[in-house]
């Protein structure tokens, strides 16, 4: 992967660089983290942009790992993507964004009906947290901390709410498939097609290639981008479970999500949701959107507890979850023009 970044950074084959990939950075060498970064860093130098993942498991601690982020999208020479979560109107108007992270609960399964709810806690979402590495770039100079902070810029990477892709493939039945497809392996490609885009605007306008696009985002007109920040249901997940005739036990949003353990972190800022499993027939989850972190106590060591004040959050401004927030379409890439 460096030999091909390479080659494509030296010959300047163009003004974006996407890579869906990434190494965890506590687990990664020190000459490795270096050297992807030198080959950012060139590519800045030349021009070119290099936006990678964040990583689709939170702060990895849902690996038995203390929290970390990955390589090469920790670099400051490069633009870290991380991911939201996305639902539209009918009319295809953005109803909410919230930064991407399911917890998830089994309520019934090909005929059996879970009583309590069986909570799975933590099962993916946006990458982000400081650096262990790397020093804080200037064009973060006003977040918190004395290293580089990840995500820079995110946009749609929850799978529950993903694209749709069109896949084609020769001599199958039926010839097109529709698939639905997430992780910031999404958000990256996305944000990386509308960074191209910028670019042809600043030249259109007289202006030259862009470069990097990190130092650009923390100081994006008004409109440019869209700040995600909590959401709350007024309408979250409840559950009524008939025992018997005459015994049904009820269970609240925080007992629903958690499994109705003590020490749940349900009561969060969350949106929920019921889902029926494409997988297995008669399988329906309870779904929550917003938490990038465990819904379920510490002791079950599923990752960070939302509990926790270390734990991934998005808020007003800048946040480890989604960064400055998501670009607003052609508004962002018009604000390039000229530049």
């Amino acid at each position: 992967m460096n030999e091909a970044e390479f080659d494509v950074v030296n010959a300047g084959l163009g003004t974006v660089l996407s890579g869906s990939y990434g190494s965890i950075e506590s687990l990664t060498a020190t000459s490795e983290l270096q050297t992807q970064s030198l080959i950012s860093e060139m590519a800045a130098a030349m021009g070119i942009s290099t936006n990678y993942a964040t990583g689709d498991s939170g702060d990895f601690t849902i690996d038995g790992i203390p929290a970390t982020v990955l390589s090469p999208a920790d670099s400051p020479w490069a633009t870290a993507v991380g991911g939201v979560s996305l639902a539209l109107n009918p009319d295809n108007s953005i109803a909410w964004q919230a930064g991407w992270g399911n917890n998830q609960t089994l309520l019934t399964q090909q005929g059996l009906i879970f009583d309590p709810p069986l909570a799975f806690g933590f099962v993916g979402g946006a990458g982000g947290g400081p650096s262990g590495y790397f020093a804080k770039p200037s064009y973060q100079k006003k977040l918190p901390g004395k290293f580089r902070q990840l995500p820079d810029v995110s946009w749609l990477a929850d799978p529950y709410t993903g694209a749709a892709i069109l896949i084609s493939v020769p001599n199958q039945v039926p010839a097109q498939v529709w698939q639905i497809w997430g992780g910031t392996s999404l958000a990256t490609p996305m944000f990386s097609g509308i960074w191209a885009i910028a670019n042809q605007e600043a030249i259109a306008g007289g202006g030259t290639q862009l470069g990097q696009a990190a130092p650009y985002l923390y100081s994006l007109p008004t409109g440019a981008v869209f700040d995600v920040v909590p959401v709350k249901s007024k309408h979250n997940v409840t559950a009524s479970i008939q025992e018997s005739p005459t015994l049904a036990n009820q269970y609240d949003p925080n007992g629903v999500m958690s499994g109705f353990l003590t020490g749940g972190a349900s009561g969060k800022n969350f949106v929920s949701a019921l889902w029926d499993y494409p997988f297995f027939a008669y399988t329906s989850l309870a779904m929550s959107f917003g938490s990038d972190c465990s819904d379920l106590p510490e002791d079950f060591f599923d990752g960070t507890s939302c509990n926790d004040p270390a734990a991934l959050t998005t808020k007003k401004g800048w946040d480890n979850v989604t960064g400055v927030g998501t670009p607003n379409g052609k508004a962002f890439a018009d604000s390039f023009y000229g530049k």
